[in-house]
């Protein structure tokens, strides 16, 4: 850029600045605060639907075999000596970046125990945040339905 084209650009912003007038604050009383909400046409930013089942994508590591199970909320579900849990399911509302996220009660019930392995949220776009550790399967959440 010119250093001609460059100051006629500086002069417009400097001038333009000259003319522009500052608001008013309006006064509010002491101890008093203003929240302002959003628009009423937009969705708001934390609205989180609950769902009743969530998709779950678990991998069998000693046969490397990869599969898709619906959990329904309450109702335990076995995938080899894993019983899952569902408790809560939440998916973003429309107009929303897409994310699910489940609370999941995954309990190890070989030899007939049953030692706890998770418990807690997992999300859909960051499972590695919240991860199943387990020597035989891996478990991640795929969506809410």
């Amino acid at each position: 850029m010119s250093r001609i084209m460059f100051a006629g650009i500086l002069s417009l912003l400097l001038i333009g600045g000259a003319y522009a007038q500052p608001q008013e604050e309006e006064s509010l009383p002491e101890g008093s605060s203003r929240v302002l909400a959003p628009p009423s046409s937009e969705p708001a930013l934390d609205t989180w639907q609950s769902r009743d089942r969530v998709e779950l994508q678990t991998l069998d590591k000693v046969n490397a075999r990869p599969s898709n199970i619906t959990v329904t909320l309450g109702q335990p579900q076995q995938y080899g000596t894993l019983s899952i849990t569902m408790r809560a399911c939440r998916m973003r509302g429309e107009g929303q970046t897409p994310d699910s996220a489940a609370w999941l009660e995954i309990v190890d019930t070989r030899g007939g125990g049953a030692q706890p392995v998770f418990k807690g949220w997992m999300f859909a776009s960051a499972p590695s945040a919240s991860m199943v550790e387990h020597p035989l399967y891996d478990v991640r959440v795929l969506g809410c339905r």
